[in-house]
């Protein structure tokens, strides 16, 4: 049976991983593709980065070139993309793209990235960095261990989004473990001026309507010289979870508002100054969670909660940036300077584990609010400077160098309001952490591509980084240090140094240029960072972690046909994971180490075909294996148990995605319009290794849209989850002490069907 003991380190160290995890965590639409896969053939639209052929121009490895030809799994979607199929946040992003998943147990901002199926959980463990690089232009969006959650970026005048799969370390750093994903900002337009703008409305089934409005204007101010364009948006998506214990419906509504001013100024034709200032205020009102299973006597049970009062989250984002371009004949210099400020407050009712703490206290009915309130504070400052060639030559290349600093400082607690506790345990504050640290990193990068005869292309590159974190935390209360008295804390000083080398090398063949064949291998990591719970467990528990890296092998091919009405393109990939960052448990304390290897292979498949001038079909498919390679017998299972063994799954990680669509384009007096209906399929998942814990996804939703563009204006319609689909996109696992259930198990479902309608405007310079 549970002792008291047993209780007050196991509900501490829950509390723990769930307050610090808490603290810190416009062009003309075009009638063609939506989505321009990696094949990069998609036909040309007035809001595509395209050159004189159409083609979509990327980024990707620094310098632009064409989509079709960058040795890479890349999928691209345009401005008119985006907006053709409703896309307005990272989620839509995610849905749409092959090879990469969002196992999030939350909403908004909780969104959990995975590539490749590189993923050991729904959530985050500890301050864990994201294995996958979120980058808004060049500027890493959460760059720094302890950035706990993703910001949920809007797609607002965003150019295009660019998906890398596989690890992008050489250019683009830590965190990129697994692949990255780039959100391209449309610039200031020294053309003319110009605005637009769109709002939305929407209706959920069982729940609250969805509104939303953005305006984009742009100015030339000093002809060629000096641009400006600004942008602000405000969105809520409306709830349709009922808390049953209060009564309250709608409890998951995401709020957001934001914007973005741009500045672009040209003293001279070779120098250039883009200043860049963003703000974003997101809040989700609850976590979005239900019952896993029907409740008795609850007639719908995706709109219930077990939670006393819903969680209340906030993420603000304050992000400056300049970047200064000068054009040498043969090279360019660039250097961007970035400041970011990221301040999230959160606050969660622990009130389930009263039931518990009662049971072993003699207080079978306890009952009532927990407060876990948690704040954090980054702030992080980095520094880019680069030198890339620019000639016609068959030698191209780009090195450079990187600095970042960052600062945190948070707190979280947790606090019992009933009465009937403080005179049994001597006090009502169970928990409360102080946390201090930062990181700094230093790197240098440099890649390099030779052509022979315009055909075969040889790249190589390699990032080397020197990373610095140190964190300094102070615990008290009842729950972590036994001690009733709030003047009882424990300190940990924790301080981890590494440096890292990432290369990645590729060969190229294209014997047109409508096809390109390649190979490459990359080594992409993740930084490590501090064990909070090291002061807990009498040194038994490390106060740290070392980072976790990855080789990833690939070979893919990218073509089209009948002069680009077939688009094909596929990769086949093999990665090696080492070091894997985990939950790890020592004297009954839960903590993050490096533990174990797995191997994951598969294949992805992107293709489209137009056999008419106004059809198009088109769709994609990833199937892979993905396993452990190792035993590890102190990994922690969802079940309770300890340890795992080589071959089991690993979990968090679906085998098998597809995503389908048919678009139907006519002319309707003389304007362009559209039908299209979307497919999405995601197999199934599990919240812990070997198919074991809870199963979540294999399910499927259908999407429909139609639109017609009447120049200055378009309205489009759509139904999103048409046939109503209760799929379970996360869950989490029922929480329990011996005999007692905290937490049932939870489930993260889908959007019921969603109506809505959007209607556009566009003007001067917008309006091409």
């Amino acid at each position: 049976m549970m002792t008291k003991n047993d209780l007050i380190v196991g509900v501490g160290v829950a509390a723990l991983a769930l307050g610090t995890s808490c603290g810190t965590a416009s062009a003309q639409t075009s009638t063609r593709s939506s989505v321009a896969s990696a094949q990069g053939s998609a036909a040309p639209s007035a809001a595509q980065s395209s050159d004189t052929n159409g083609d979509i121009v990327v980024t990707a490895q620094r310098r632009e070139e064409r989509l079709i030809t960058v040795p890479a799994s890349i999928t691209a979607e345009t401005q008119a993309a985006l907006q053709r199929r409703g896309a307005t946040q990272l989620e839509d992003v995610i849905r749409n793209t092959p090879g990469i998943s969002n196992a999030g147990a939350g909403q908004g901002n909780n969104t959990v990235i995975t590539i490749r199926g590189v993923s050991t959980g729904t959530g985050y463990g500890s301050l864990q960095q994201n294995t996958v690089a979120l980058l808004l232009d060049d500027i890493p969006v959460d760059p720094a261990t302890a950035s706990i959650g993703t910001t949920n970026l809007r797609t607002v005048d965003i150019g295009r989004v660019e998906v890398l799969r596989g690890p992008q370390g050489t250019l683009f750093g830590s965190g990129s473990l697994s692949g990255a994903v780039r959100f391209i900002t449309n610039k200031p337009d020294f053309s003319g001026f110009g605005a637009s703008g769109e709002v939305t409305g929407a209706t959920t089934r069982g729940g609250e309507g969805t509104f939303s409005g953005n305006l984009v204007v742009n100015a030339p101010i000093v002809d060629d010289k000096l641009a400006i364009r600004g942008v602000g948006y405000a969105y809520r998506d409306g709830g349709w979870i009922e808390n049953l214990n209060t009564g309250q419906k709608n409890t998951n509504r995401v709020e957001t508002y934001g914007g973005r001013v741009s500045v672009t100024y040209k003293p001279i034709d070779r120098l250039s100054f883009a200043l860049t200032g963003i703000y974003q205020d997101s809040k989700d009102l609850g976590a979005g969670d239900s019952y896993y299973s029907p409740t008795p006597g609850v007639p719908d049970y995706r709109t219930t909660s077990p939670l006393a009062r819903p969680r209340v989250a906030e993420i603000k984002n304050t992000i400056a940036n300049l970047v200064t371009t000068y054009e040498f004949d043969t090279v360019n210099l660039t250097s961007s300077s970035t400041y970011q400020r990221r301040e999230s407050t959160e606050d969660v009712d622990y009130g389930y584990f009263l039931p518990v703490i009662g049971a072993q206290v003699g207080i079978p009915t306890l009952s009532g609010a927990a407060p876990g309130p948690a704040t954090s504070n980054f702030n992080i400052y980095s520094q880019e400077l680069r030198l890339s060639s620019n000639g016609t030559g068959p030698f191209h290349w780009t090195v450079g160098g990187y600095y970042l600093k960052s600062k945190i400082f948070g707190n979280s607690g947790q606090v019992i309001t009933a009465d009937a506790v403080k005179p049994i345990l001597g006090t009502n504050i169970l928990a409360a952490l102080a946390t201090s640290g930062g990181q700094e990193e230093l790197a240098g990068f440099g890649e390099a591509t030779y052509t022979i005869a315009n055909r075969l292309d040889f790249t190589a590159g390699v990032r080397v980084s020197r990373t610095k974190v140190d964190f300094t935390t102070q615990s008290g209360g009842l729950l972590l240090t036994g001690n009733p008295n709030p003047a009882t804390t424990v300190q940990t000083n924790i301080e981890q140094k590494e440096t890292a080398a990432n290369p990645r090398f590729s060969i190229a063949y294209r014997p047109d240029n409508d096809t390109t064949f390649y190979v490459q291998a990359a080594r992409g990591y993740r930084v490590g960072g501090p064990n909070l719970s090291a002061g807990l467990a009498g040194g038994a528990v490390p106060t740290s972690y070392k980072s976790d890296s990855l080789w990833n092998y690939e070979g893919g091919v990218k073509a089209r046909f009948a002069g680009g009405r077939v688009r094909l393109s596929g990769a086949f990939f093999y990665i090696d994971w080492s070091d894997i960052q985990i939950a790890l448990k020592q004297n009954s304390v839960n903590y993050t180490g490096n533990a174990g290897s797995a191997r994951i292979y598969g294949l992805e498949l992107e293709g489209a075909i137009r056999p008419t001038d106004f059809l198009e079909l088109g769709g994609n498919f990833t199937q892979s294996s993905n396993k452990l390679t190792s035993n590890s017998p102190n990994i922690v299972r969802v079940t309770g148990q300890i340890g795992v063994t080589s071959g089991e799954r690993l979990p968090a990680s679906p085998e098998t995605q597809a995503n389908g669509y048919a678009e139907l384009s006519f002319h309707p007096g003389g304007h362009d319009a559209y039908l299209r209906g979307t497919v999405q399929y995601i197999g199934d998942e599990y919240t812990d290794f070997g198919k074991q814990g809870t199963k979540f996804g294999e399910f499927a939703t259908v999407d429909f849209r139609a639109g017609v563009n009447l120049g200055t204006f378009e309205v489009a319609a759509f139904v999103d989850n048409a046939f109503d689909s209760q799929g379970k996109r996360s869950a989490s696992d029922a929480t329990t002490f011996g005999p007692y259930v905290a937490i049932p198990r939870l489930a993260f479902r889908t959007r019921p069907r969603t109506v809505g309608l959007t209607l556009r405007a566009r003007f001067g310079s917008e309006d091409r």
